[in-house]
């Protein structure tokens, strides 16, 4: 769901009650001054901790539940989407190609004094522990209930998991364990004072946001071979360069369109003036790959190719390493 953070500055009015029943106490009970300071100092004390630890204080859903959803239906993809707000909605797509990727889609514009916040939360779990992965390396960072808030947003860039819940993110952002089982990730900032939670400047920005999350729906847990495999995939799709050396040159490759399939990179490029062309293919740890150089190269007539593959990243054996190849 989305969330909206506010500035909290209401929390602060309870500080007057707070003070007069210390004043109240001391006078009727006949605290010692020093012992109804201490008093107030100690409630004090906990209404700041309960500003800083509870998400609750600030944290609160942009609309009741539950959303009106449209579905649709198609021959690749199934929609749903839910208008939240006025500017902010959701779009949920799910598709045959990825049956276990659940993309969940906000188109955000932040009102002023407002940050939003995509909440994902598995029921039944505990875990409060965040991995995260970096692009080189898993990275735990455990958060422990008297951690401050600001103290428990970390950068995401990739993938973010919690316990059986894995999101894999579009763009790099920020992401806070909130409750065990429960995270959120920053979406947009539109801010005009401190919202003691690193964003000293204000920050006024009201430009639409377009912001992507893939659910894992994997049953938890899996390898992080296989997670990390799945990111690949949303974060790096095989790229295919074509580097003509004329505009002859480039009508001849225009015929290349179409992305690889999941390949760790292929490249496309001519290595002479006879037009030569080189499918460089690096696989993602044991990953099968069927490459049908018809895809790559559509119209184009490849008199002469070559395959090469990195096995750097597998484990499998060498009996179990088969490359086919096509005219």
């Amino acid at each position: 769901r989305l969330d909206a953070w506010t500035r909290g500055n209401g929390v602060a009015l309870l500080a007057v009650p707070v003070f007069g029943c210390a004043y109240v106490a001391a006078g009727v009970l006949r605290w010692p001054a020093r012992v109804a300071a201490a008093f107030a100092q100690g409630v004090a004390l906990g209404m700041a901790l309960a500003l800083l630890l509870g998400a609750t204080w600030q944290s609160r859903p942009l609309a009741a539940a539950p959303l009106t959803l449209a579905f649709e239906r198609d021959a690749l993809c199934d929609y749903a989407r839910a208008n939240v707000t006025q500017g902010i909605s959701v779009e949920y797509r799910l598709c045959a190609d990825a049956p276990d990727l659940l993309r969940v889609t906000a188109r955000v514009v932040s009102p002023l004094d407002r940050e939003i916040v995509a909440r994902f939360g598995e029921e039944g779990s505990r875990a409060s522990t965040l991995e995260l992965f970096d692009g080189v390396r898993m990275r735990r960072r455990r958060v422990g209930w008297f951690t401050p808030l600001p103290g428990r947003f970390r950068a995401a860039p990739y993938l973010a998991a919690l316990g059986p819940l894995a999101v894999h993110l579009r763009q790099p952002t920020g992401v806070a364990w909130v409750a065990p089982g429960t995270m959120e990730l920053m979406v947009h900032r539109s801010l005009s004072a401190n919202d003691f939670r690193g964003l000293r400047i204000p920050l006024v920005d009201r430009t639409p946001v377009l912001a992507t999350h893939i659910v894992d729906l994997r049953p938890q847990p899996i390898s992080t071979t296989a997670l990390l495999r799945a990111n690949h995939r949303v974060n790096a799709p095989a790229l295919v360069f074509v580097l003509p050396r004329s505009a002859a040159g480039a009508a001849k490759y225009a015929g290349v369109v179409e992305s690889a399939p999941p390949l760790r990179l292929v490249g496309i490029r001519t290595r002479s003036v006879s037009g030569a062309v080189l499918v460089e293919a690096r696989l993602i740890a044991d990953e099968p790959v069927d490459l049908p150089v018809a895809r790559l190269l559509r119209s184009v007539r490849a008199e002469a190719h070559e395959i090469r593959g990195d096995w750097s990243l597998c484990d499998s054996s060498a009996a179990n390493r088969t490359v086919v190849s096509a005219d």
